[in-house]
């Protein structure tokens, strides 16, 4: 959610994006090789490279690394109420 807000708003820009591992599962930063303390991650921020990502769209909106449909998405959807 967090980092595919952030990323939606620097598409189509050249523009980075600094990904911390302060999520619930860090599965975006975990798949990027992104090491999982936050000072490790950023330390590795100074010595690192830019890469592209791809992005998509669903119903409109941008996201980065996963979406989910189905049970999933509804399980999302209740734990975050």
């Amino acid at each position: 959610g967090t980092i595919s807000a952030a990323a939606a708003r620097l598409m189509g820009r050249k523009k980075a994006l600094a990904i911390l591992p302060a999520g619930t599962m860090n599965l975006f930063a975990r798949g990027l090789g992104i090491p999982q303390t936050l000072d490790a991650a950023v330390e590795s921020f100074a010595d690192g490279e830019v890469i592209a990502v791809d992005m998509a769209t669903a119903n409109d909106k941008p996201f980065v690394h996963q979406f989910s449909i189905g049970m999933h998405a509804r399980m999302v959807q209740l734990r975050q109420a």
